[in-house]
């Protein structure tokens, strides 16, 4: 198929490029110095909740990997919001996005950085994801998808159901998580309903990756683009070509 080079009218309502590293404890600590001193008064600050003391959240950690990654602080520059903790670096839109070019070149620009001012940062793995909501105005989920699930001869898809469905497939040294919600919200950051309808959920992971950052930034092009490509094609491939004329593609 003919994938648009844009749209006007784009279901996005978040985007994320995401490292996982090793453990780094100086990263959040001395990061938001290290670019106010680039940026100045162009970035913005702020810490991010912690649920629980710092010797407790260690004994967590131990008992649920997962919470490691959970980040520190956010840091906004322009429209682009990096959130940082000992194992994670994410650049989060969630308005105003320009494109894979502009996001791209911001996301190298802070990577160098970093690269720069701290020894030894080890990526574990990278991805790309692409969160969107496909409005509840625009019909069931079988008018937006090239997606049929049937129960008992019955068409889920077809219907004012709710359902959630996740498929996780390789492809090379990539993992493709596709996540579909019938019936779903995107909130802003305080925390209020801005969209309701279904969720196409698109996230290409390279895991495992285990490389220096230093060596990552080498082809940083050609390896961001492996995730950006995969997670944009499969985007493309679910979503019903009447859905897409709704998006308003653009060829040129």
């Amino acid at each position: 198929m003919t994938i648009p080079t844009r749209l006007e009218k784009p279901p996005l309502t978040q985007v994320v490029f995401e490292l996982r590293i090793v453990s780094h404890k100086q990263l959040p600590q001395l990061l938001p110095g290290i670019l106010f001193g680039e940026f100045g008064k162009d970035i913005d600050v702020k810490e991010l909740p912690m649920a629980v003391p710092p010797v407790i959240s260690e004994q967590l950690k131990s008992l649920n990997p997962q919470l490691k990654y959970q980040p520190e602080k956010a840091i906004r520059k322009e429209n682009v919001t990096i959130n940082i903790g000992e194992n994670i670096v994410a650049f989060i839109c969630e308005d105003s996005y320009l494109g894979w070019q502009s996001f791209s070149e911001n996301i190298k620009n802070i990577l160098e950085i970093i690269s720069n001012s701290f020894d030894g940062v080890t990526i574990e793995r990278y991805s790309m994801k692409y969160i969107n909501i496909l409005s509840d105005t625009e019909g069931f989920v079988s008018s937006k998808l090239k997606l049929k699930i049937e129960t008992d001869g019955e068409d889920v898809c077809g219907k004012n159901q709710f359902f959630s469905l996740r498929t996780d497939y390789r492809i090379g040294n990539v993992v493709c998580v596709v996540t579909i919600i019938s019936h779903a919200a995107a909130k802003n950051s305080n925390m209020a309903i801005v969209k309701t309808g279904t969720l196409l959920d698109v996230d290409a992971i390279c895991e495992p990756y285990n490389g220096k950052l230093s060596d990552f930034l080498s082809d940083f092009s050609i390896k961001a683009e492996v995730v950006h490509a995969i997670a944009k094609d499969r985007f493309f491939g679910l979503v019903s070509d009447a859905q897409l004329e709704k998006f308003g593609p653009v060829y040129s």
